[in-house]
């Protein structure tokens, strides 16, 4: 960007009520969005850093000052232009008119006239209560599962990863697996790819047709047919192309925008991978706390987990190797991490939800696990039809503890629809 005294901004034009600029200083950047007023001249710009990162920015002109405020990674601005400063040289969200030095003017946003809610992630920190995620899996968090385990005490939910070359192409099986029933907890989408374009497309779909509160990125699934599309863990090991993909969805949202990694994958570790995307107003982290090589299994390294959250400004979840609420607060009392997220630890046991929130064991009896089968059955059928052959998993994996579990399994695998499993609950109570 370059600013001539008296001459408008040279800007690219993006959409037609929204410019975006890369401000770059020291070297940091951040990715400013403003809708500029007609005619509007600017003679100089001033920013101001704290720790080398980019606080506050002032538009000067020859009648005042257009204060633009950075807060939690993302970036907004006054619609006010007759303004001067105030003796607070970083304003901090407000700017103050010379007959009201002590009255504020509520922050708004570049796209709408509203008064800006800060994102989701900051309020559920506020809380100052850990915060626990459904994590994402691919093929399970679905939107049965993913209301079952809300219901039981989810902070926030993602959805399994959707490709996003399929939304491109209007696969509707894949825009299926975004529907929710009866969302009230943050609902974030994650998405998996290695096309940048694709990216920004897929994201502006979705947030048009689903509103989700966020998006993710994957850049850890090791699945081998998502590696080999250099998908997942492959797209990590790439710094340039994981850069750009994040700001193709930055670019095309004004969403919050997280991503979940591992620690490790081929030659490149999480913390030179974060201090390359240092520049980018990334949200939130989930890190799942094994190397690629490791796969689902093994020892979770809380060491580097913890450096993470030294290193990274954002909200960090640490992920992997929680299947009970002990195994939760190990995680988030030795590395001091903001939440967790729950993956392998909730199948068949969504009550690891309450679990956490409670810090105590809830133990479910026969009964009531029957009744949550039944629950979870009949919300899938409502949304998906009678065929329950995806179910068939989840009632294998609620049969886990239960006695006879191993002759349940053995009926349960043979289900086909609602009432065969009303048929074996029937059979069994």
């Amino acid at each position: 960007m370059r600013i001539n005294a008296g001459c408008d901004f040279e800007l690219e034009v993006k959409e037609l009520v929204c410019w975006e600029v890369y401000i770059r200083a020291f070297p940091q950047w951040k990715l400013l969005i403003v809708e500029f007023l007609p005619n509007l001249c600017c003679l100089n710009i001033i920013i101001f850093f704290k720790n080398c990162q980019p606080l506050a920015v002032f538009l000067v002109f020859d009648n005042g000052y257009f204060c633009v405020k950075l807060e939690l990674n993302r970036i907004f601005c006054h619609p006010e232009r007759n303004k001067v400063k105030s003796r607070d040289p970083f304003c901090l969200g407000r700017t103050i008119n010379k007959k009201e030095s002590d009255s504020s003017i509520p922050l708004r946003s570049s796209r709408n006239d509203k008064v800006i809610m800060k994102n989701f992630w900051e309020k559920l920190k506020k809380t100052g209560k850990p915060i626990i995620a459904l994590a994402p899996m691919a093929d399970i968090t679905d939107a049965s599962f993913r209301y079952i385990c809300e219901k039981n005490g989810a902070s926030l939910i993602y959805n399994e990863m959707v490709n996003v070359d399929a939304i491109c192409h209007g696969s509707e099986k894949t825009l299926g697996m975004l529907k929710s029933y009866k969302r009230s907890r943050p609902f974030i989408v994650q998405l998996f790819g290695n096309k940048p374009e694709n990216f920004a497309q897929a994201t502006k779909i979705i947030d048009k047709r689903f509103k989700p509160d966020g998006f993710d990125i994957n850049f850890g699934c090791p699945a081998p047919k998502v590696l080999k599309n250099k998908c997942g863990a492959e797209l990590f090991q790439d710094f340039e192309l994981s850069k750009k993909v994040i700001g193709a969805v930055l670019g095309a949202t004004d969403k919050p925008v997280s991503v979940k990694t591992r620690i490790k994958a081929g030659k490149i570790d999480i913390l030179t991978w974060l201090k390359y995307m240092k520049d980018l107003p990334i949200s939130a982290i989930m890190v799942h706390a094994r190397k690629l090589s490791q796969g689902l299994s093994g020892e979770v390294n809380l060491d580097v987990l913890k450096k993470v959250k030294e290193y990274f400004p954002g909200i960090v979840l640490g992920n992997g190797g929680i299947n009970k609420w002990q195994d939760a607060y190990k995680i988030i009392d030795k590395t001091g991490v903001d939440g967790v997220g729950i993956a392998q630890g909730s199948l068949g046991r969504p009550w690891i939800f309450e679990e956490i929130k409670k810090k105590k064991n809830c133990p479910k009896s026969r009964e009531k696990i029957f009744k949550m089968i039944l629950s979870h059955a009949n919300l899938y059928r409502h949304l998906e039809g009678d065929n329950l052959l995806p179910m068939r998993k989840h009632l294998c994996w609620y049969a886990n503890g239960l006695p006879n579990a191993k002759k349940l399994r053995t009926e349960f695998v043979k289900v086909n629809t609602y009432k065969d499993i009303k048929d074996i609950i029937k059979l069994n109570a």
